[in-house]
């Protein structure tokens, strides 16, 4: 008499075979998908490859400590940045003064303190002006191409032919008396203890150096604007600004994130020389530009005055250097 149950015959898929027992439920508290591996996201990479860069990461750190020590650190001290200590003229660097005192007494631990912050401000506001001009400006040109790509450009070269120090001179001999009757109006902060000088400095820095970035968006835009993904959004029915916006943009991250990266420290030491020269903020507030210069003409026999914010002007544009140096890397797709 046969069997009524049949053998059962191993499946094949894939040319794996599989049994019975290969279908047997999986105990609980097994996770079968931790050995499956995960596919790392771009984010991810990219802080990778960054991360991968010791001396950045050691640059990123420097720079949040400068910037900590810029814009908190004068709300952990007694003193102002104009206050003068009667018979502590040009003391050394001591327990009282951990950076000594200027000619005129003034503690220049909390002046360089303001420095810092003065030249980190004038970066930032910098680099957030010339973000939306850049942008806006060069995706118009990129996007739109033919004569109005070209009469664009033309533009920008005339405006990437003035030099800026000529512009803030101009602007602070002909707006300083708008300014100053304009401050006059406005409560006590910090923008205006800084003077028109350094208003000048921000609104010149805003009109000139959007050029470069204005310059690589256009030169993304005109790449990518064919790409298989910008036709089907425009044939789907997307017009210009938002095709530009949510797909040109996005993908020319990675330059434009280098160029303003690159901006912030080239508008920090321009700032730093106007000071220097006299075109940046107004006496009693510091500047490191103004520290520098102030302490020049006793270099000799008070070295401390020029070594400190010499320093921390170094550390800064050093530090945003290397920062920008690493995310160029970490942006290249080669790298991921």
């Amino acid at each position: 008499m046969q069997s009524d149950t049949k053998a059962v015959r191993p499946a094949s898929v894939a040319g794996i075979e599989l049994l019975p027992d290969d279908f047997d439920p999986v105990p609980l508290g097994v996770n079968v998908g931790s050995e499956i591996p995960v596919e790392e996201s771009i984010a991810r990479r990219r802080i990778r490859v960054f991360c991968s860069n010791k001396v950045a990461v050691f640059a990123l750190i420097l720079l949040v400590v400068v910037a900590i020590f810029g814009f908190l650190g004068p709300l952990t001290q007694s003193a102002s940045y104009d206050q003068v200590f009667r018979g502590e003229e040009k003391l050394a660097p001591c327990a009282t003064h951990l950076f000594g005192t200027d000619e005129m007494g003034r503690d220049m631990l909390v002046r360089c303190m303001y420095g810092v912050r003065i030249s980190l401000s004038v970066g930032l506001i910098t680099a957030a002006a010339v973000l939306v001009i850049g942008c806006a400006y060069g995706s118009l040109a990129g996007y739109c191409g033919g004569r109005v790509d070209l009469v664009l450009m033309r533009i920008v070269e005339i405006v990437d032919s003035l030099p800026a120090q000529l512009v803030v001179l101009l602007m602070a001999i002909t707006l300083k008396s708008p300014i100053d009757t304009l401050f006059e109006g406005l409560p006590d902060s910090f923008i205006t203890q800084a003077g028109s000088g350094m208003f000048c400095i921000l609104i010149a820095f805003s009109l000139l150096y959007w050029t470069g970035l204005a310059r690589i968006v256009r030169s993304s835009v005109l790449q990518l604007k064919n790409e298989g993904y910008a036709m089907s959004a425009r044939s789907m029915g997307a017009k210009g600004p938002s095709v530009v916006w949510h797909h040109l943009l996005p993908n020319s991250l990675s330059l434009i994130v280098v160029e303003v990266t690159q901006l912030v420290k080239d508008a920090i030491f321009s700032e730093a020389f106007l000071s220097f020269i006299g075109m940046g903020v107004s006496v009693p507030m510091a500047s490191l530009g103004t520290l520098i210069n102030n302490a020049r003409t006793n270099m000799l026999l008070y070295p401390y005055e020029m070594i400190e914010p010499t320093i921390l002007i170094f550390v800064i544009t050093w530090s945003l250097y290397v920062i920008a140096d690493a995310l160029e890397d970490a942006f290249d797709p080669r790298m991921l």
